[in-house]
C-alpha cells in the first residue's frame, strides 16, 4: 500500500490494512483498469460516487425482486453479527476495538436513524393515498348526495385522522426538516372531509380531495430528497472499516469462534451492502437528472417542439448511456422508441414527434420510480441493523 503525498494506491497485491480496507484508493495492481481506478478515485475527492464496473444496478422486476431478498438476508446477516459482537464485548480486546470506534457507531446509528424517519414519513403518505384519497376519488363523480355511502365516507374520515396523527408524532423527531412538521394541506382535507360527512356537502367532498391531491403531489417528492440526501451521506464505508479492525482483535483472542463467524459474515454482508447503496445512490442520481430534463421538455411540448428538436440529441445520448450501464430487460423498448422519435423528428411530423416522446418520458418515468423504490426498500433493509448498533454502544459505555 502506498499512502503517497500524491494519491493513495495499492501498486503491489497484499492485505490492506482494516483502518482503511472501507476508504477509496486506486489499486493499481497488475489485474485492474488503471483508468477506471483514478477515475474512481477522482471521484472520491471531489465527493461523488462512481457506479461499479462490476455491479450495474438493473431495476427490472426480477432484478429488483432479487436485490431486495439479497438486502433482506444481508440486513439479517448483519443484525446477526453486531448482535455476536455485543456479546463479546466483555473481551477486553473487543471492548477496547469498540471503544476506538465508538465514534463511527455512534455516527452510523444516527445517520440509519434519519433513514428510518424520512421512510416512516413516506409510508404514512402512501397509506393517505392508498387508503383514502385514491377510494375517494370514484366518490366525486355522483351527482347528488343520495348517491354516497356517508357511513363509507365516515371510516374514510377516521384513517385520514389516524394518518395525520401518525405524521405529527413522525415529524416531531429531531431528524425531521421543519418545513415537513405542519401537513397544512392534509389537515384542511381532513376538516373538509368532516364537514362534508356531517352536512352532506358535495361541495366540502370535492374540497377535500383537493387537499389530499395537493399534499400527495408535493409531500412524497420532498421526503423523497431529504431520504436521498440522507442516504447518500450515511457513512457506511467508516462503519466497514471499524468492523475490520474489531474483526482483527477478535482473531487473536480465544473467543466463541461460533459468535466470531457470525460477526464475520456480518462483516461481509455490510460491505455488500455499502457497494448496493453507493450504486443504487449513484443511479439514482443519473435517473433523477433526466427525469428533470424530460420533465422541461414535456412541460413546453404542446406550445412547439423546437426545443425538443435542438435538445434531443443530448438527452438521446443519456439515456442510450443509462440503458447501456443497467444491461436490464426494459432497455431495448426504450431505446426503439427512442429511434422512432428520432424518425418522427426527420420526418417533421408534429403528432407522431408528441407520440413517441410520451413514450419515452413514460417509460423513463416508470424506470425513475423502481430506482426510486428499490432505494427506499434497501433504507428500510438498512433501519433494521439501528437497535443492534445502540445495543453496541450502550454496552461500550
Amino acid at each position: 500500500m502506498c499512502a503517497s503525498a500524491r494519491y493513495p494506491s495499492c501498486v503491489k497485491s497484499c492485505d490492506v490494512p482494516a483502518r482503511i480496507a472501507g476508504l477509496t484508493y486506486a489499486d493499481l495492481t497488475e489485474a485492474r483498469d488503471t483508468e477506471a481506478e483514478f477515475g474512481k478515485l477522482l471521484d472520491a475527492l471531489r465527493g461523488s460516487r462512481r457506479l461499479p464496473q462490476t455491479a450495474p444496478v438493473a431495476v427490472g422486476s426480477d432484478t429488483r425482486d432479487r436485490t431486495r431478498i439479497r438486502a433482506s438476508e444481508d440486513s439479517e446477516q448483519l443484525g446477526k453479527g453486531l448482535n455476536a459482537l455485543s456479546s463479546l464485548i466483555w473481551a477486553p480486546q473487543v471492548r477496547t476495538a469498540v471503544a476506538e470506534f465508538r465514534r463511527d457507531f455512534r455516527i452510523a446509528c444516527e445517520q440509519i436513524d434519519v433513514l428510518g424517519d424520512y421512510k416512516d414519513l413516506h409510508d404514512v403518505l402512501h397509506d393517505v393515498q392508498d387508503r383514502c384519497y385514491k377510494p375517494l376519488l370514484p366518490k366525486v363523480r355522483v351527482s347528488t348526495p343520495q348517491d354516497l355511502d356517508w357511513d363509507e365516507l365516515a371510516s374514510y374520515e377516521l384513517e385520514l385522522t389516524r394518518d395525520i396523527s401518525r405524521m405529527q408524532i413522525i415529524s416531531a423527531r429531531p431528524s425531521i426538516d421543519a418545513s415537513l412538521r405542519s401537513p397544512l394541506d392534509l389537515v384542511r382535507g381532513e376538516r373538509a372531509l368532516q364537514e362534508a360527512v356531517e352536512s352532506l356537502d358535495l361541495s366540502q367532498l370535492h374540497k377535500a380531495v383537493w387537499f389530499m391531491k395537493s399534499a400527495i403531489a408535493t409531500q412524497p417528492s420532498r421526503i423523497n430528497t431529504l431520504l436521498n440526501t440522507a442516504a447518500r451521506t450515511l457513512r457506511l464505508p467508516s462503519l466497514v472499516a471499524a468492523m475490520s479492525c474489531i474483526k482483527e482483535n477478535m482473531t487473536r483472542a480465544e473467543l466463541d469462534r461460533d459468535r466470531v463467524t457470525d460477526f464475520q459474515v456480518g462483516l461481509e454482508s455490510l460491505t455488500r451492502l455499502n457497494e448496493t447503496l453507493n450504486a443504487l445512490v449513484y443511479s439514482h442520481d443519473r435517473w433523477q437528472e433526466m427525469d428533470d430534463k424530460l420533465r422541461l421538455l414535456e412541460d413546453t411540448l404542446d406550445k412547439d417542439v423546437d426545443e425538443l428538436k435542438w435538445s434531443w440529441p443530448y438527452v438521446k445520448l443519456g439515456l442510450e448511456q443509462l440503458c447501456m450501464d443497467s444491461g436490464d430487460e426494459w432497455g431495448p423498448p426504450l431505446l426503439g422508441d427512442c429511434a422512432k422519435l428520432d424518425d418522427a423528428l426527420a420526418a417533421k411530423d408534429p403528432m407522431k414527434i408528441k407520440q413517441f416522446f410520451r413514450r419515452v418520458r413514460s417509460r423513463e418515468s416508470q424506470r425513475f420510480y423502481l430506482v426510486d423504490l428499490q432505494l427506499k426498500e434497501l433504507c428500510g433493509e438498512l433501519r433494521k441493523i439501528g437497535q443492534p448498533l445502540a445495543a453496541i454502544l450502550e454496552k461500550a459505555e
